[in-house]
């Protein structure tokens, strides 16, 4: 820059700024979201609606259940598929009069997966609108406690991060804890455990979302576009590797305040 008045040019110095926000709203288009992965790291805790919530994925949400409503067989398909997982759910004793292998069961549960997925392909058709997405680099924390979804392993007690795809984040999933990880406190409690796991491995635990046998993701959440959109989240050179991830400014103190999402400088 210039100097005024005459004087010699003052000199300005470059500093480099990084954001880190927490549960962010979606404010930017898919490609210009992916483009900020330099300046901006977002951080996202399970299934909290706000990364995902917009006018596009609203309407796409009202779409999807006009359909489901409209078309009875699709609806019913859906409705045996999960009342069959759910049997299998149960224990042995409890659910069937009659006894099943593992192998039995684990044929009936793949089976019944994969009409859900088949329903799903048929949803996704009318979820067609130009989405919004969170901004930068995100990584989604999840499983902390029970209070988001479990680990397939895990059943639900160790926390995960995962390094994910903007197009992971285009639909708005309907759960039991989608505003409730919304608030401060989840966030300070993951992102707290992210760092203590971090300093305890020495580096960030960090992880890509991996494929099961069937081709979907090991998570739902991961599942939002695979194998269903043009870009896919799993195979992006863009994004960069999980061990660049910058763990230590996610460092921050309980208060009263709102929630919502917010950022700080690297």
């Amino acid at each position: 820059g210039g100097g005024g008045g005459g004087g010699g040019g003052a000199k300005t110095t470059a500093v480099k700024v990084h954001c880190y926000a927490y549960a962010p709203p979606c404010t930017l288009d898919l490609q210009t979201a992916r483009d900020a992965a330099d300046v901006v790291t977002s951080i996202v805790v399970g299934d909290d609606m706000v990364p995902r919530f917009s006018l596009p994925s609203t309407q796409d949400l009202c779409a999807a259940m006009r359909l489901i409503t409209d078309d009875r067989e699709l609806a019913g398909s859906i409705r045996t598929a999960v009342a069959e997982l759910r049997e299998l759910d149960r224990p042995p004793s409890r659910s069937r009069s009659q006894p099943r292998s593992e192998a039995m069961d684990a044929t009936a549960a793949k089976d019944a997966r994969e009409r859900l997925w088949q329903a799903r392909a048929r949803i996704r058709t009318v979820m067609d609108r130009p989405k919004l997405y969170p901004a930068g680099r995100i990584i989604h924390l999840d499983g902390l406690g029970g209070t988001c979804r479990g680990d397939e392993k895990g059943g639900g007690g160790g926390l995960r991060a995962v390094l994910a795809d903007q197009s992971c984040f285009d639909s708005l999933i309907l759960s039991g804890t989608m505003f409730s990880v919304h608030l401060p406190p989840q966030y300070l409690d993951h992102c707290r455990a992210l760092l203590q796991r971090t300093n305890e491995a020495g580096s960030p635990p960090v992880t890509r979302p991996t494929r099961t046998e069937n081709g979907h993701g090991s998570n739902s959440t991961y599942l939002e576009t695979d194998d269903m959109d043009s870009h896919d989240p799993f195979g992006n050179d863009d994004l960069a590797p999980p061990a660049d991830v910058d763990l230590s400014q996610l460092s921050f103190s309980r208060s009263d305040g709102g929630g919502g999402g917010g950022g700080g400088g690297g």
